[in-house]
């Protein structure tokens, strides 16, 4: 009998605890979904907003979008969905908006968050474009060339970001380093069109350092390489130009009257040829202009 009683005492507190843990756990569960409630609440609404931005973007409201997607992006950051916006938000703000502050604030968004390395490769080249070529911080656009170039591995693509980054320095006027990086890459067995565009930077590296009797040696040799680009892009010219100021007045006369036999508009350069003597009969060492 009492050992009955025993038993059943123990039942009954057996069952009450798992009752209690059982309304415990219960509790947790309305606690913690009254807690998520508003986080689910919120994402849904990001990803209304977010719709709304595509809707707008379809019909050409390009600004009225980006506003909508700033409020998907304030209510989806860290998530998948925030990831998408951002991509999207990028891409308005800098081809349709020419907003290339904003755009720089997602492309960073990007190159931070994205687990795709391919996407953080092609928002890193974005910034290094919008520093660059559009907005002049040669600066900026020198550190973040540096955090892309360790992720390149095609050739074209590793040259197309050396000039950007040698065009850099040379805007910043360190000559120096801007020939460095060109002449990395031309010590490399390269294809002819890479190397006329390193020569071509070298070329005006020495120009800007007040060396034209450089650049003329320079742009020589680009034009016996590569003939056709050369005269395609008037290099001919340019080297003229560097020899008259580097002096060398008869090797320019030479080369202005090679271009105005071979130019369908000669007078052009006939008028060259014509200022070029005057300047010569007047160099110093001549006995003055002839009568």
């Amino acid at each position: 009998m009492q050992a009955r009683v025993i038993l059943k005492l123990k039942n009954l507190c057996i069952s009450r605890f798992f009752e209690t843990l059982l309304g415990q756990l219960f509790k947790l569960a309305l606690i913690l979904m009254f807690m998520c409630l508003p986080q689910f609440a919120c994402v849904r609404k990001g990803e209304d907003e977010m719709s709304l931005a595509k809707v707008e973007a379809e019909g050409g409201r390009f600004q009225s979008a980006l506003s909508y997607f700033e409020r998907a992006m304030a209510k989806l950051k860290g998530s998948d969905s925030g990831l998408a916006v951002a991509i999207e938000a990028a891409r308005i703000s800098f081809y349709e908006l020419k907003d290339y502050p904003k755009a720089i604030e997602y492309n960073e968004y990007i190159v931070t968050h994205s687990q795709i390395k391919e996407e953080r490769i092609e928002a890193q080249k974005q910034l290094v474009n919008i520093y660059a070529n559009h907005l002049s911080d040669h600066k900026k656009a020198i550190r973040e060339m540096h955090k892309l170039n360790e992720h390149l591995t095609d050739t074209s693509e590793r040259l197309k970001y050396r000039l950007l980054l040698a065009r850099s320095y040379f805007y910043l006027n360190d000559f120096y380093q801007a020939e460095s990086e060109v002449d990395e890459f031309l010590r490399q067995n390269l294809p002819g069109e890479y190397r006329y565009d390193l020569l071509k930077m070298k070329a005006n590296i020495a120009n800007a350092q007040k060396k034209p009797d450089r650049a003329a040696v320079i742009l020589s040799q680009m034009r016996d390489e590569f003939p056709e680009k050369s005269q395609k892009e008037e290099l001919g010219l340019t080297l003229a130009i560097a020899l008259e100021e580097a002096g060398q007045y008869p090797k320019a006369l030479e080369e202005l009257n090679r271009l105005k036999g071979t130019s369908t508009s000669p007078e052009q350069y006939e008028i060259r040829i014509q200022r070029l003597k005057e300047r010569t009969l007047n160099a110093p060492g001549r006995r003055g202009r002839r009568k």
